[in-house]
């Protein structure tokens, strides 16, 4: 049991050097990874500032037409009152 506790205990001091050498020499690869991952990101951020900038044309454009019927509304109001005058 004494033995099997030293070997762990070796093991674990020993991983982080071995955690930095694997990351040594992995180094290019994982900016690599980071990288795309970055780029994804970007990717994923401009699709969503599109589809807001798409909902808020929409929204604006539901407004316009909206604003043209209640102008229509109150250009038939003022003329029925003007008429009755």
């Amino acid at each position: 049991m004494q033995k099997e506790i030293k070997e762990i205990e070796s093991a674990l001091k020993s991983l982080p050097e071995q955690i930095e050498r694997v990351i040594y020499k992995n180094g290019d690869d994982i900016a690599v990874s980071i990288g795309r991952s970055f780029e994804r990101l970007e990717e994923r951020i401009d699709a969503g500032e599109a589809r807001i900038y798409s909902r808020l044309t929409d929204i604006a454009a539901e407004i316009g037409a909206e604003l043209k019927t209640m102008r229509l509304y109150v250009e038939d109001a003022s003329e029925v009152v003007i008429s009755e005058e």
